[in-house]
């Protein structure tokens, strides 16, 4: 693969020896050169969301996505969302949802990853891409982004 491309691997925990064993390895489809795969990750038991920070999308050079997957049940990862971050003079956030057609999510905000404000909320999926912007950055030095099925 590519120079820092990244990559997320999975384990499995035996429980009769308390020894790890390596199960998958996930790669990005578009895997290119310090893309840095899987620098932040979150899963929430059922799926598992790996961040590229420097990964070349539509929104731009090193702009960065997010990849989406079931744990077991890809051999790579899907990149459903884009997020092109600060645009250029620091003024708001972008990110460009890839949806489901009959889909309905929000998008919430937190500084401290406890607390969450709804931003947008009733986003309907028809199965093209939707673009949320927030310009409302002001009053902290970081924002924390989910996006939830309703």
């Amino acid at each position: 693969g590519a120079p820092d491309a990244g990559a997320v691997y999975t384990f499995s925990l035996d429980p009769g020896t308390g020894n790890w064993s390596q199960v998958g390895k996930r790669v990005a489809p578009d895997a290119a050169t310090e893309d840095y795969l899987g620098q932040f990750l979150a899963w929430d038991g059922t799926t598992l969301a790996a961040g590229s920070r420097t990964n070349d999308t539509a929104a731009g050079t090193d702009a960065g996505c997010l990849y989406l997957n079931p744990p077991f049940a890809l051999p790579s990862l899907d990149k459903l969302i884009t997020a092109s971050g600060l645009n250029g003079d620091g003024t708001a956030f972008v990110l460009s949802l890839k949806t489901t057609p009959g889909s309905r999510f929000a998008v919430d905000r937190s500084t401290d990853l406890i607390n969450w404000i709804p931003v947008r909320e009733n986003i309907s999926g028809r199965g093209e891409v939707v673009d949320f912007v927030d310009r409302q950055l002001a009053g902290a030095s970081k924002f924390y982004y989910r996006v939830r099925l309703q």
